[in-house]
């Protein structure tokens, strides 16, 4: 049996927000592997995790070991060193102790965390995780120092050696990995040819509604999305978009689930636009809650520049909402015009609006069984079955 440890800049449970532990939460939550012994290895937000320390924790009703490699505030603003790279120090610190427990393999999910690990090339199989378009990672970051050109040719280059370091690539969408190619030396993308399968995100097939979960509603159509509330996620276009929508006549509102460094500036936009009243962000929400909300709007917008498959425009799917979205990773495997929604290129506003406006002339129950036959090879049984081949063919 083999034991492998898995690397994220996350707590595995549901902090920070984002498509990367839903997905890692969906994975374990899932696996029920006999070939191989999973060991997850993080940060923490919970007082009662030991630093440094092996704990047990539960996900999806399964018990793991966690060695969180440090503890960090919830409230990134008040977060003056990156997370990646706490992260980074933290596994170089405990590395000793870590690495004692004779791991076969390493699965990395940034490429960062393959840092402390180059150097054990020939004792590890390390497997790096890509979620989305690793050459964009800082051209949003919350740290202005890192946008600067200088620190991105760093970070790909850092990219590159881990990509040359690992036994095997596994790509969350194939768009991100034909975008980066773009950007490589030839030698280059015969590695990533060589190393690369793809393995696409899942969504959670046990969701369910509850209308006592969320704040309560006015009776106006409603608008969703959900999304760390990031620069790079365009939250910003959406609520232009809604005032647009507005001023044509429309009787709508838009539900904004999700939290992040962009919070208030969106609801200062919302201010200056003067449609405060039907921007409802209701912060970061459970799984309940985000059911709850998809299934009472009559579409989903996403606006992401870079994504992998979007965890959110699966479960949307399952729920029967259709979608209006940028064209970004996988996104056209589960939108298709008139079926699912639409995708739309670009951020231009009137092409959004016609779309969203489309969308919303026909009856949203039209849409529900094209949406959920789209997403049935979108299981977390699927996945993790899938991941863990991957771990046991590396060679």
């Amino acid at each position: 049996m083999g034991r492998i440890a898995v690397v994220a800049v996350c707590d595995f449970r549901k902090l920070p927000n984002g498509g990367e532990v839903f997905l890692l939460n969906n994975l374990f939550s899932a696996m029920q592997s006999d070939k191989n012994e999973y060991y997850l290895i993080g940060m923490t937000f919970n007082d009662q995790d030991r630093i440094g320390k092996w704990n047990l924790i539960s996900i999806g009703g399964r018990t793991y070991n966690f060695f969180p490699v440090a503890k960090v505030t919830k409230d990134k603003e008040k977060t003056k060193i990156p997370f990646r790279l706490r992260m980074v120090y933290g596994l170089i610190k405990y590395k000793s102790t870590i690495m004692s427990m004779g791991f076969d393999s390493v699965y990395i999910h940034s490429a960062e965390l393959g840092i402390p690990f180059w150097h054990d090339y020939n004792r590890i199989n390390l497997i790096y995780h890509v979620h989305g378009d690793p050459s964009q990672t800082l051209r949003y970051s919350r740290f202005p120092l890192f946008r600067f050109e200088v620190f991105t040719k760093l970070y790909l280059a850092l990219i590159n050696k881990t990509i040359k370091k690992s036994k095997k690539i596994i790509w969350a969408a194939n768009r991100p990995k034909n975008e980066y190619k773009k950007l490589a030396s030839e030698e280059m993308v015969d590695i990533i040819e060589k190393k690369s399968v793809t393995v696409h995100s899942s969504f959670d097939r046990k969701l369910t509604v509850d209308y006592d979960s969320i704040p309560r509603l006015t009776n106006r159509r409603h608008l969703v999305t959900v999304s760390r509330l990031a620069k790079i996620k365009h939250v910003d276009f959406i609520i232009e978009c809604l005032k647009e929508l507005i001023v044509k006549g429309y009787n709508v509102d838009l539900i904004v689930c999700g939290d992040g460094e962009e919070l208030e500036p969106l609801k200062k936009l919302a201010k200056n636009l003067g449609i405060s009243d039907r921007v409802l962000f209701f912060g970061l929400c459970n799984r309940k809650q985000i059911a709850t909300c998809l299934n009472c709007s009559d579409v989903f917008l996403f606006a992401s520049e870079s994504e992998a498959m979007s965890d959110m425009c699966i479960r949307d799917r399952y729920m029967g909402t259709p979608v209006v979205s940028t064209d970004v990773g996988d996104i056209s495997d589960v939108v298709v015009a008139d079926k699912t929604g639409y995708i739309v290129e670009g951020y231009k506003l009137h092409d959004y609006v016609q779309m969203i406006e489309k969308v919303m002339r026909k009856n949203k129950a039209e849409y529900l069984n094209e949406c959920r036959s789209m997403v049935q090879r979108y299981t977390p049984e699927f996945m993790a079955v899938s991941i863990d081949e991957e771990m046991n063919n590396v060679k």
